[in-house]
Order: C-alpha cells, then structure tokens, then sequence
C-alpha cells in the first residue's frame, strides 16, 4: 500500500455542498474522504451523499456529537476513475463551518474497509481510538474536527496529514498510521488544553 495523493478544503462561509478537486494515479486504487462540520442544527450536519467524477462513495462511519454540534463522515471508493476529478459532498442542510479531505491509495485490495471503530468523545486534553487490524499490511485512517481554540498534535507513529484551524478556535485533523502487525492498535491526539469533540 502507497499513497497516492491528499488534499483538503475548509470553509467558514455557510455551504449545504462542498468541492474539493483530487488526482488519482495508479493500480489497485481506493479513494477515502472524510467530511467534517459544524452547525447548531442537528440535521443540517447530516452528510446525504459524496461522489467522485460523478460515482456514488459508500458511506464507512459517521460520528456526531450533539452536545458540541459536530459531526465527521467516512465515506469511501473503490477503484476511483484516474486523472483529476471533483469531489462533492453534500450535506442535508446549510453548515456554518466545514471541511473535506479526499486521500487516495494504491496497491490496496478492493474490498471494504476490513475495521472501523468508533470515536472517543471527550472535554479532556487527549483524544484516543483504538482500532483490531486483520492483516499485516494496513493503513490507519484517523480525523475528525474539535473546538477548544488548542493546537492538536498526533503521538509517534501518526503522521499527520491535515492539521488546519477553521472558524472560531475549530481544528480540522487527519492522519494516517502504516501498521505491519495485525491486532489492536491505539491512536492518540493531544492538545495544550480542553476541547470539545473528537
């Protein structure tokens, strides 16, 4: 597994769609994209589709907190068209702040995600996750957004892919982890102080 590209838009401007313009390259290819937003209305947070050049993403996981009004979707493509395509996401209703991020790998095998796990929900200084591999050749994916005005920092292992400040005091976060031994793995993100969401 290598990876192909990643890029990422944010908003602070209200937006019921987002669009974000990605490259895929080579062989064995599989797309993710993970949307983020925050708004006080419940359902206008609810991601209603993603496409790339036009195909339908299958939805991996979506996460919401009502308390602090945010919610991240997973969403995910299996041998996504070469060449540089759009990718949209649109939500049920207008969202005040957001962000996308598409990331793209090769050599991956073409079949659903063989793990997800759910997300930490905290007003502590770390976030953490834990996520069963089945193989010996896998990719972690982790991200979401958080409030608390705090920059955020993954712990070894992680790198970091996106890592941006979006509206009042908001980051918007992403990293991948390369695992080469099956089993539990736990990924961690850190702040200076207190935030809110995962």
């Amino acid at each position: 597994v290598a990876l192909d590209t990643i890029g990422s838009n944010s908003s602070t401007t209200a937006r019921i769609a987002g669009t974000l313009s990605h490259v895929v390259n080579g062989s064995d290819r599989y797309l993710l994209v993970l949307a983020v937003s925050g708004d006080p209305t419940d359902a206008d947070r609810v991601v209603s589709s993603v496409t790339y050049a036009g195909s339908s993403m299958t939805q991996v996981r979506t996460d919401d907190n009502l308390a602090s009004n945010y919610t991240s979707d997973w969403w995910r493509l299996i041998a996504p068209n070469t060449g540089t395509n759009n990718i949209i996401v649109n939500w049920t209703g207008t969202v005040g702040i957001s962000g996308v991020v598409g990331i793209s790998l090769t050599g991956v095998d073409q079949v659903a995600p063989e793990a997800n796990a759910g997300t930490t929900l905290t007003d502590g200084g770390i976030i953490t996750g834990t996520i069963t591999t089945v193989s010996g050749t896998a990719w972690i994916m982790e991200g979401g957004i958080l409030g608390g005005n705090d920059a955020i920092t993954p712990t070894a292992g992680q790198t970091a892919r996106v890592n941006n400040t979006i509206g009042a005091g908001e980051e918007f976060f992403m990293s991948t982890e390369e695992i080469v031994t099956a089993g539990a793995n736990t990924q961690t993100w850190g702040t200076a102080g207190s935030f809110r969401d995962w």
